[in-house]
């Protein structure tokens, strides 16, 4: 049975240089990929891409505004958004990909006894004014 990886994406999926890399190099070594994201206008509420299942958080039914779901570690939609597909696949690792929903997405995986990685994608040290580290 292949292990599961579920990455967390507080922006709209596809196409990002460093999500795709992600899916790529994971499907390469046989996991199973999904990925949690925002939907935006003209993209499927859920759909599989090279394997890859891709569920985007949207506001509900009765909502027409796309802000209602703009990624905060506070917004209900993307708390029972990812509760619930974290149900439904669960994973064996949570890829939280950026500070935006990343408390939320953290909170969720430690209450649900799930491992949880934070990628800040952010390069750490100070550069002074020569450019050097």
């Amino acid at each position: 049975m292949k292990a599961r990886i579920c990455i967390v994406w507080h922006d709209c999926y596809p196409w990002d240089v460093r999500m795709e890399k992600f899916v790529k190099v994971l499907t390469a070594a046989d996991y199973e990929v999904s990925i949690i994201c925002r939907w935006k206008q003209g993209l499927k509420k859920q759909e599989t891409l090279s394997g890859t299942a891709i569920y985007r958080v949207s506001p509900p039914g009765w909502a027409t505004k796309n802000f209602l779901t703009f990624p905060l570690y506070f917004n209900p939609i993307w708390k029972s958004s990812i509760k619930k597909r974290l149900d439904e696949i669960e994973p064996d690792l949570i890829i939280i990909r950026d500070i935006p929903i990343g408390l939320l997405a953290a909170n969720l995986a430690r209450t649900m006894e799930i491992p949880a990685i934070l990628d800040m994608a952010e390069r750490f040290g100070c550069i002074d004014n020569t450019g050097h580290i």
